[in-house]
């Protein structure tokens, strides 16, 4: 008897006595959902069936696709509980994310990290897309919290997308591709569930969609509503002792429109809304105990995000012209305590940090995408893009005996006649519009070898400002009367990225791909207040670029039951834009000071060994170093060295998914299990680097066992089933060395009624 025989013999026992004995357990009995985006799998089925993605704008085959793409189902985002950034992680060995705290994730993939110390910004080394909406957050560290839920499919493109996809996607792009609405027929889902552990606030989860065909064939308009509240596990022991209090509260949702006057041309309009909030900090300190904080002010996180986004689509015949604007609008308040950098500027304790900033988008690109007969076809468009980013940095003194201070931004404390609790106020704000024009060709020079080659011109106006609002002051000092402008200055950067590539059909289970590709990031504007001439501080970065040497196989065995993808790629990290300190107040800037290589290689395994079976394990290894000395490093005074790791960058990481299902009487019942490990990094070059600290390696696994019957489905679930302490991320910075962590141990159940 085979493992699997006997595996499945034991699992049919376990089900049958759950479905007994759990009465809870009464869930749907539909097609099987996806185990990864390369199954397209049905009841009865193993064969994993093809999937199409739109990496380069038209649907084609992973196979058929000349560059590494992992795409996920949005099946599996629903089984395996995917609803975050971090989450997505888990099922992408390529995609590294570091939890930043609510509605914040730094995106790593393949080895560029865009990592800060200090408190300094740089823009994302990865784009970001909601279908076909550019989100791309500029500071990289704060990436928008996509909801997941009714979506289609996640798409991670590996390696420079700076062709198709623009600035920021030097190493890669993720694309949220929600659910179109149905012109034909009513549907809908509700989910529910809930969760506890210990030491662990319940959280409480929900969410519904709704498919209405407002005029059945013309248009129909998909909606889809969200919530989620609770799970805090950190502890706060002072000023006032309290348990649990990095609760986090998410709430949204998403309308979406479809109109198709006729065959040829269709508008779809989209309207989502999210809010996320934090009652006070979500990270902790180690030296104060497990899950422990003693932070001596409060935090707190307030984030309300809104994005529009209208499309019109176009079929021409021998082609099609899409033309897609979104305008989006995201409020941040972030709080948190700055107690250690002002005590070191002499000032008294009890010191709050107040953040308030306001990103506004508006994006427009119209593209045209062949559909010739012949062996060429070719893709091309106009896009152009205003970010707005304005804020305050308001440092308060607070009451020590509360933790909080009488106001909270220089504008609300003057109001309130609260000015001289104000230590040190900024105002300021970066303006950038990007111009660019793009095409790419694909050319059969024979029925099995093809030629594709892209390249796309870049042009971006960026204007920086900074207000002095309240310079440093002592609590005897007098107010700052007037505000003083600190920094007024205009930039333009300039680009060009490239992409070519062979891809080769050996048989039609069988490719094989060679591809070169080029990206870059924006440059930018430094402030210079506060500095000297001694500091050497730029008064400008420019763009740093990557260029990608890449070898991959993407091939199909067992009649379809086995599918294997490959990857092995070089990475030429150039101009590379680093975050620097000065000493001794540490003001922190962006200079083009390094040089990196990164080799890597990346593997994926999707197999359904019979009709029972699904699993998939994907592993990624990434070796990213810088290859010169930064300028003036030496061996101890923590710049970077030829041969450091390039910060947060983990060396290996795994995902594994594995999911069993047979009969349950007139029901189907299932077991399905998944884990990720990533191996240990660290926050900056060298142990020198005051901002130098490690982030321990983690195994996080969770586990599931349910039934589904009709269209009734649930579940109970274990998430971090080991209890493992997961170090999600480590920030070092002037004000503590603070971690955040996955959520411990947690026992749930869920229900899922499909209509």
């Amino acid at each position: 008897m085979s493992i699997f025989m006997k595996a499945r013999a034991k699992l049919r026992h376990v089900l049958t006595f759950a479905s007994f004995h759990l009465p809870l357990l009464c869930v749907s009995a539909g097609a099987m959902a996806q185990q990864t985006a390369t199954t397209a799998q049905t009841n009865g089925n193993a064969e994993l069936g093809e999937i199409f993605v739109t990496a380069t704008y038209r649907p084609q085959t992973l196979m058929d696709v000349p560059a590494a793409v992992t795409a996920i189902s949005g099946d599996t985002l629903q089984n395996y509980q995917v609803v975050s950034l971090a989450d997505l992680s888990h099922l992408s060995p390529s995609l590294q994310v570091y939890d930043e705290g609510a509605g914040r994730d730094l995106i790593v993939v393949r080895g560029i990290s865009a990592y800060t110390q200090g408190g300094a910004t740089l823009y994302p080394t990865t784009s970001v897309y909601f279908d076909d909406a550019f989100v791309t957050a500029s500071n990289a560290s704060a990436q928008p919290a996509i909801p997941m839920y009714d979506i289609e499919r996640v798409e991670v493109l590996k390696g420079p997308q700076g062709t198709l996809f623009g600035a920021s996607s030097m190493s890669g792009s993720v694309r949220f591709i929600s659910r179109a609405p149905q012109l034909d027929e009513v549907d809908g889902q509700v989910s529910a569930a809930s969760s506890w552990g210990d030491g662990v606030n319940p959280i409480y989860q929900g969410s519904a969609v709704v498919n209405v065909p407002v005029v059945k064939d013309l248009a129909a308009l998909r909606i889809t509503a969200w919530d989620s509240n609770g799970g805090g596990f950190i502890d706060r022991l002072y000023p006032v002792r309290k348990d649990n209090i990095n609760d986090e509260r998410t709430t949204g949702g998403r309308a979406v429109l479809l109109v198709k006057p006729s065959s040829d041309l269709s508008l779809t309009f989209t309207a989502m809304n999210e809010d996320i909030s934090q009652p006070d900090v979500n990270d902790f300190e180690l030296n104060a105990g497990l899950y422990n904080t003693t932070k001596p002010t409060y935090g707190k996180y307030r984030e309300t995000y809104h994005l529009y986004t209208g499309t019109a689509d176009y079929d021409l015949g021998f082609g099609s012209i899409t033309a897609t604007t979104s305008a989006s609008d995201r409020v941040i308040l972030s709080q948190s305590d700055t107690t250690p950098t002002a005590v070191s500027f002499g000032l008294p304790p009890a010191d709050q940090i107040n953040s308030p900033s306001t990103f506004k988008n508006w994006a427009t690109e119209v593209r045209f995408v062949s559909k010739f007969s012949g062996p060429l076809q070719f893709v091309g468009g106009l896009f152009y893009d205003n970010d707005k980013t304005d804020g305050e940095t308001d440092v308060i003194q607070t009451n020590p005996a509360i933790g909080n201070g009488p106001c909270i931004t220089f504008t609300q404390c003057v109001a309130l006649g609260q000015a001289a609790a104000v230590i040190n106020s900024t105002s300021q704000g970066t303006y950038v519009d990007q111009y660019a024009v793009f095409g790419q060709i694909d050319y059969d020079i024979t029925q099995k070898l093809t030629l594709t080659a892209g390249v796309r011109d870049y042009r971006a106006d960026i204007h920086s400002y900074q207000i002095n609002l309240q310079g440093v002051r002592f609590p005897t000092d007098p107010v700052q009367t007037a505000p003083q402008t600190t920094l007024d200055s205009n930039g333009v950067n300039k680009k060009v990225s490239y992409n070519v590539s062979l891809g080769y059909r050996l048989t039609d289970q069988a490719s094989v791909y060679a591809r070169v590709a080029t990206g870059y990031r924006n440059g930018g504007i430094n402030t210079t207040a506060f500095v000297t001439p001694a500091d050497h501080v730029p008064a400008t970065f420019t763009p740093d670029s990557i260029t990608n040497y890449e070898i991959g196989a993407k091939t199909s065995w067992l009649d379809k039951r086995l599918y294997v993808e490959g990857a092995l790629y070089y990475i030429n990290w150039s101009n590379q834009q680093v975050t620097l300190v000065t000493f001794p107040l540490g003001i922190t800037y962006i200079a083009n000071v390094g040089k990196s290589a990164v080799k890597g290689a990346e593997l994926e395994i999707h197999a359904n060994p019979d009709d029972h079976w699904s699993t998939m394990f994907g592993v990624n290894y990434t070796d990213s170093r810088l290859t010169a000395d930064q300028p003036g490093a030496t061996p101890t005074n923590g710049l970077g060295l030829g041969g450091n790791r390039v910060p947060y960058v983990a060396p290996w990481n795994l995902t594994g998914q594995v999911e069993f299902r047979t009969p349950v009487g007139s029901a189907e019942g299932f077991v399905r299990a998944s884990g990720n490990y990533r191996s240990g990094s660290f926050t900056n070059f060298n142990q020198y680097s005051p901002y130098y600290a490690p982030n321990q390696p983690y195994l996080l696994a969770d586990t599931a066992i349910g039934v589904r019957s009709g269209p009734w489905e649930s579940e109970i679930f274990a998430k971090n089933v080991t209890n493992r302490f997961a170090e999600l991320n480590v920030g070092p910075t002037t004000d503590g060395y603070k971690v955040v962590a996955a959520t411990p141990r947690m026992f749930g159940i869920r229900v899922t009624r499909k209509f």
